[in-house]
Formats: C-alpha cells, sequence, structure tokens
C-alpha cells in the first residue's frame, strides 16, 4: 500500500526538480527525502525518478503516480473534514503560507485571535515572498491556506482546484520623496525602485508587484529610469524617505508613511487581498475559523486604510 507521506515528497519533487529543493520546502534533510523516494519506488514496484546530471527527473511512472495523487490527498482531505465535523473543539495542524505585505497586515491580529478562541489549532504560518506560487504549494498540500494577491489590470491565475475569497480590496500609491517633481514626465527622470529581479543581474521578468509599476509607468507615458530591485516593498518607503527613488505601493504598505514622503493616489487600479485553499478544505471546520479570524482583521485593515484614505484628501 503506497505512504501517503513518501506521496507528497514524489509531489513536492516533482515541482521543486531537485532533492536539495524538495528537502529545503518540506523541512528535511536530503537523506531523509532520498531514503523516503527510494521506500516508494519500492512500495510501486517501478522507477520513479531518474538522474540527469545533478537533476531527477520523473519517469512515465512517476508522472503518472504525481497526476493521479490529487484523488488520494483529496480523499484524505474529505476524511478529516467527515472527523473534524464531530468533534466540538478545533485542533490539528494548519499551515498558511502568505505575501509579505498581507503577512505582516493581517496575520498578528489572526494568531492572537486564533489563540485566544482556538488554542489547539497548531499553526505554522511561512511567509513566502511576492514570487513563490502559492497556488501550486496549494495544489501540493504543502500549505493548507495562502494569503495572495491580485491586481486587477493583469491577467487572473489560473485558479483550476481553488477556491479563494477576497478579504478586502486597497488602492495603490506612487510614493516620491516629498522634494521630487510631482509631474509624472518629471518623475520619468528620477531614479525608481522596482519590485522583482535586477535584468542587468540575470533576472528573468518582473514579479506582479513591478508589472503593475510598469503599467503605472505606461499609462502616463514614461519610462522609469530604474536604479533600484528589491521584493520587499517596505524598503521602498525608506527609498522615497531618503530622498533616493520613486515606486508604486499598495495601501497596506503606507499605512505609517516616514517623513520627508510623499503619495498620490493611482486611479483606477487597486489590488485584491485573497485567501486561498483547496476545493476540498472549504468546508473544514479549521479552515472556517481561520477565516472568521482573517475576516476580522480584514475590517480593521480597511478602516485604517480609509483613515488615511481620508487624511489624504
Amino acid at each position: 500500500m503506497l505512504d501517503p507521506h513518501r506521496l507528497r515528497f514524489l509531489r513536492e519533487l516533482s515541482v521543486r526538480g531537485t532533492i536539495s529543493a524538495t528537502a529545503q520546502s518540506l523541512a528535511y534533510t536530503p537523506s531523509a527525502v532520498s531514503q523516503a523516494l527510494s521506500a516508494l519506488e519500492r512500495d510501486i514496484g517501478t522507477k520513479l525518478l531518474e538522474r540527469r546530471g545533478r537533476n531527477v527527473v520523473l519517469t512515465p511512472a512517476g508522472a503518472s503516480l504525481v497526476e493521479s495523487s490529487d484523488a488520494v490527498f483529496s480523499a484524505l482531505e474529505a476524511a478529516t473534514t467527515a472527523v473534524a465535523e464531530t468533534i466540538d473543539r478545533q485542533s490539528g495542524l494548519l499551515r498558511i503560507g502568505s505575501i509579505t505585505s498581507a503577512f505582516l497586515a493581517l496575520l498578528p491580529d489572526t494568531i492572537s485571535g486564533l489563540s485566544e478562541r482556538h488554542p489547539d489549532i497548531d499553526l505554522h504560518v511561512t511567509e513566502l515572498g511576492d514570487d513563490v506560487d502559492l497556488r501550486e504549494q496549494l495544489r501540493l498540500g504543502a500549505t493548507d491556506l495562502a494569503l495572495g494577491q491580485h491586481y486587477t489590470v493583469l491577467p487572473d491565475h489560473d485558479m483550476s482546484g481553488l477556491h479563494s475569497e477576497v478579504l478586502f480590496t486597497e488602492p495603490l500609491y506612487i510614493v516620491a520623496p516629498a522634494s521630487a517633481p510631482e509631474d509624472m514626465e518629471e518623475l520619468a527622470t528620477y531614479p525608481w525602485a522596482m519590485s522583482g529581479p535586477d535584468p542587468i543581474a540575470g533576472g528573468s521578468s518582473l514579479n506582479e508587484c513591478g508589472s503593475v509599476t510598469r503599467w503605472v509607468c505606461e499609462q502616463h507615458g514614461i519610462e522609469p529610469m530604474t536604479r533600484f530591485h528589491t521584493d520587499n516593498q517596505f524598503v521602498f518607503l525608506h527609498l522615497a524617505a531618503m530622498g533616493t527613488a520613486v515606486s508604486v505601493l499598495p495601501a497596506i504598505c503606507c499605512l505609517q508613511v516616514p517623513e520627508g514622503v510623499r503619495i498620490t493616489r493611482v486611479e483606477g487600479l487597486v489590488r485584491e487581498i485573497r485567501v486561498l485553499m483547496r476545493q476540498t478544505s472549504v468546508q473544514l471546520p479549521i479552515i472556517r475559523s481561520v477565516l472568521d479570524e482573517l475576516a476580522k482583521s480584514a475590517d480593521k485593515v480597511v478602516r485604517q486604510i480609509e483613515a488615511m484614505g481620508s487624511a489624504l484628501v
């Protein structure tokens, strides 16, 4: 009989591509991952992996097993739901992955509320960064809930097999040193900070936040003079406070604007903060409990965003 624990290693490897990356993602040693995969091959009675240089790739049997394993984990989740519905208290392991800005804005109050009302929930939270594919983490079962984003001017994500709920929407702002020119054409000659990799250093493409900055510049017919690249959006505020760079940030990154920084709302652009989960886990009582706490946290954040917007008018 197949061991679901070992099968999860194979699913993770199918995305990560290497034993070391799989081990790092699952918090195991590479040796433990290799042993588990070898045991899985013995269980199934055929080779599931083959080496190609330093990497490993799935054999046709391995690829077929990964593809069909969705049904296995869906059945396990359904069984977990059935048991959970017979228990009064919420308990067990729950893993949340989150982009940085949502992590800081929503999770402190959410964690506090869960600790008070559901102390038996074993909550594990990981900041995954804006470039990590949260949806893939959910599909693999490596994460149970994910806090992600969607900018309304960009194509939507592939949500097959997943359920999402919008926690709140927020405006975006051009963030600039107070001493910088206000005219966008003049700002084109000012240094800009861009989210995502530096193409000069070998970066392949912008992430969503960087793409939105590009969209804002295109709407104003300018080509930004990009000098800074970072995935940490909160660094942008400090660059602006230093008089060093202009950038575009969502509202929750601008709730505490340093002195010497000017923010200007971008018209026609909003960001959705979404909570994502597998469709098979939507009715899990433990999931619904976390969603209730996230909704309370989101209401608080929305009030802060509205107060900030009113102060700018």
